[in-house]
């Protein structure tokens, strides 16, 4: 019995990782430097990665169209429209995205706010993704470069290995050899390369003590910014991280947002990884089967609307 359970959460882990989200990829116009601009590109974006590596391939045919600088280079930024309801009427709202979030966790959150907004539209498919090489709001997104996104997401990981069993002592005995191999298998998005050294970090149950989370949309997901140099827009605020009993269930955890959050949460409902989950659901099965690379499980928070 104990066999099948664990083939039957091996095989949601995959189908998570096997999920994606339509995109439509455009060069902002300000960044092109030829006489004309790419067209936009069509791809499925992976949603357990990350923008810079997801969104690879079109970066590599965009780069042809840009001044190649450094400068340049280190200042990659990604930013999308949402639909949102102001004084009633729906009007455009430009967003830059966090890419230090998982990608299918920025497209639930930014579909849940517009969606949050009552406004029209609010489920893009494809997702509409604007590429920038120059402008980078750094008050609002950190710096993207190929070594900070390696370095970003092993530290999410040995953050996560801590509240699991306190202790990271497993990941400084993984050769870096196997590091290498787990961020390779990352960037391609493929599991059974993830997996392969996954396993000699993996918590053990019986040394599982806390499921690491991380909340958003508690605080209201969007937060007044700047999407550019001097152009008004929002960008999206941090997530809350948390450190939960296994055996809590997700009924649980959203009174436990309601009471540290505050806000009207009457009707909440939680989603992960695109999935909507019950009340009834325990931290411990949806984290086995749903959680993201970085071993957090990602949950977004829908509020009462009204």
């Amino acid at each position: 019995v104990q066999t099948r359970a664990m083939s039957h959460e091996q095989n949601v882990l995959r189908s998570s990782w096997r999920g994606g989200v339509p995109c439509e990829v455009r060069l902002h116009a300000g960044d092109v430097a030829s006489v004309t601009g790419p067209e936009p590109i069509f791809l499925m974006l992976k949603r357990n990665s990350y923008l810079p590596v997801a969104l690879k391939p079109a970066l590599e045919v965009f780069a042809e169209f840009v001044l190649e600088t450094p400068a340049e280079a280190s200042e990659l930024w990604f930013e999308t429209e949402m639909v949102t309801a102001k004084e009633d009427r729906p009007q455009m709202t430009a967003l830059a995205l966090n890419w230090h979030i998982p990608s299918g966790v920025l497209y639930d959150l930014v579909n849940s706010s517009a969606a949050d907004e009552r406004a029209s539209g609010a489920h893009q498919r494809p997702w509409r993704i604007i590429v920038h090489f120059q402008g980078l709001p750094s008050s609002e997104v950190p710096r993207c470069t190929p070594a900070a996104m390696r370095s970003f997401f092993f530290n999410a990981v040995k953050q996560a290995l801590y509240i699991e069993s306190g202790s990271v002592q497993r990941w400084f005995g993984l050769p870096v050899a196997k590091q290498d191999q787990l961020y390779e298998g990352l960037v391609a998005g493929d599991v059974d390369v993830f997996l392969s050294p996954h396993a000699s970090i993996a918590t053990p149950l019986e040394e599982l003590k806390q499921i690491p989370v991380r909340v958003l949309g508690c605080s209201g997901a969007l937060s007044s910014g700047t999407s550019g140099p001097n152009e008004p827009g929002v960008a999206l605020q941090s997530f809350v991280q948390l450190a939960l009993p296994p055996k809590l269930s997700v009924g649980a955890l959203i009174e436990l947002v309601r009471s540290r959050c505050g806000g009207d949460f009457e009707d909440a409902k939680a989603v992960v990884n695109g999935v909507a989950v019950e009340d009834d659901w325990r931290l411990l099965e949806t984290w086995k089967t749903l959680q993201c690379p970085d071993h957090f499980l990602y949950f977004l928070i829908r509020n009462k609307v009204g």
